[in-house]
């Protein structure tokens, strides 16, 4: 028996992905240890809903004891607290996550330790739709959907200057919330995989677990390179053909084939690929820009990214 993260249900099959969704499935989770109950006050903060449980994390609502504010409590859990090097990676996804300070990036107000010994940290709480819910909403159009992309790539593009690359650009990691001005607004959030820009790297070796926990790695990524922006310039651009066309850019029987096509193998047009939908060809080149092989072709930045996709949305009005 596996367990597929995406849909949280078991999955009888010999396969490596999701017969479902195409997530690639892992081993059906053990025991995860004992979490804090319900009503459990940690630093001033009083556990009142949850745990929703991720892959190394267990997420609770909590409310301040003495304030009017309410905050995501995320700590790891218990069974990994051995692990120095995953308490190391969730203790550098804190460091890291203080040092953007952008509007569309979750904030992280605090870090400790439970009684239990097992590290937290206290973030912002949104109450929003993840990414693929709000997809499906008929409301979100194709202009709805470029403007979030511009939003995100400016994010992405404040974390690059910051000499910080995100690297699971995917559609759990973003939640899509009501801005000031009526307008909705992404929040990055899950930084476990992020990494200082052009740090030294080992060659990928789990590929199953590498297109579980990042979504679309970048060619670079799977060849063991080292990163910069360009690598979440290539996430973001897979992001986006899935969320305009509803299919991912490469799929494949099992990971071996998948890293193939995204190393090898230039996607098919969006046109091609969802043809009863009209794509203006400066959206479809914008793309597969993003989807460049070599980064030296991509956009140099997500900035640059951002301005193109601004000139893309009156370019769709007009055809309206």
């Amino acid at each position: 028996m596996k367990w597929c993260p995406s849909c949280e249900r078991s999955v009888n099959t010999m396969n490596q992905t999701c017969p479902r969704d195409g997530t690639f499935l892992v081993n059906a989770p053990e025991g995860h240890g004992q979490l804090p109950a319900l009503g459990t006050t940690i630093a001033s903060y009083k556990l009142v809903a949850g745990p929703v449980l991720g892959s190394k994390t267990a997420m609770y609502k909590a409310a301040h004891t003495s304030m009017p504010r309410t905050v995501v409590f995320r700590m790891l859990l218990p069974k990994f607290t051995p692990a120095a090097d995953i308490v190391a990676r969730f203790h550098s996804e804190a460091k890291l996550t203080t040092l953007i300070n952008h509007a569309y990036v979750v904030s992280i107000f605090d870090v400790g330790v439970t009684p239990d010994g097992n590290p937290y940290c206290i973030e912002d709480y949104f109450d929003g739709l993840p990414f693929d819910q709000y997809l499906k909403r008929p409301s979100t159009d194709i202009n709805s959907m470029i403007e979030m992309f511009s939003k995100i790539a400016e994010a992405l593009n404040q974390m690059h200057q910051k000499g910080i690359v995100h690297l699971a650009l995917k559609p759990s990691h973003i939640i899509v919330v009501p801005g000031t001005d009526g307008k909705k607004e992404p929040r990055l959030i899950d930084f476990y995989q992020a990494e200082i820009i052009n740090q030294a790297r080992s060659p990928v070796q789990d590929l199953p677990s590498v297109f579980r926990d990042y979504g679309f790695p970048s060619p670079e990524f799977l060849s063991g390179k080292s990163l910069d922006g360009r690598s979440d310039i290539y996430s973001l651009g897979c992001l986006m053909y899935k969320s305009l066309t509803g299919q991912a850019p490469f799929t494949g029987r099992d990971a071996e084939e998948l890293k193939r096509k995204h190393l090898e193998e230039r996607p098919r047009r969006l046109n091609d690929c969802s043809p009863d939908r009209q794509f203006p060809s400066i959206l479809n080149n914008c793309i597969m820009t993003a989807l460049e092989k070599d980064p030296a072709n991509r956009f140099t930045t997500a900035e640059e990214l951002k301005r193109e996709l601004m000139m893309i949305t009156p370019t769709i009005l007009r055809q309206d």
